[in-house]
């Protein structure tokens, strides 16, 4: 069924649909760090931003975010929701590269997260609903592992970044 999902434009995605991907790429994201003991860090990071995600976009579902708030956002959560389905989906077939492709998944995913941080600490601290105020904890409890494994991974491509042009810059200089 997620594979079907998947299929969808983004311009036909309805908010059940959303709703759907973004309640199981959680769950798939908590199977596979069960399962995947040597990435289980990363695994652990994308099943906490997708269960963020998904219970973000529960608030808007059940109206404690106003639309207004959350509008721009919204978009970049089906696109978030699409490439953590096609990982799991292609992640069934065995390769080398699983761990450079999660790195490069959550380097694509967590500034969605630090977006709904960001609406939440400005728009939604004064909020007096405890839904709101339950899911700003879990934020709290979550963000410091999710930015950790962010910056790793930031510094990480950085480096090989610089490494290549440099690399490139002394093939020029050779010739």
């Amino acid at each position: 069924q997620v594979s079907c999902y998947l299929a969808k434009s983004s311009a036909s995605m309805t908010g059940e649909q959303l709703d759907f991907l973004l309640l199981n790429l959680h769950h798939l994201s908590k199977y596979c760090a069960e399962q995947l003991s040597p990435f289980v860090t990363e695994y652990e990071i994308l099943q906490n931003v997708c269960g963020n995600i998904r219970d973000f976009h529960g608030l808007i579902v059940n109206g404690c975010v106003g639309h207004e708030i959350v509008e721009h956002v919204l978009p970049q959560f089906q696109l978030m929701a699409q490439r953590v389905g096609r990982f799991h989906w292609d992640d069934q077939f065995p390769g080398d590269s699983r761990l450079f492709k999660l790195a490069h998944l959550l380097l694509k995913i967590i500034p969605i997260e630090l977006e709904v941080m960001h609406i939440c600490f400005t728009n939604l601290k004064a909020s007096t609903s405890a839904e709101v105020e339950q899911f700003i904890k879990q934020l709290l409890e979550t963000s410091p592992d999710i930015l950790r494994e962010y910056l790793i991974h930031l510094q990480e491509h950085m480096v090989n970044v610089i490494t290549a042009s440099t690399l490139l810059e002394l093939k020029y200089s050779e010739i």
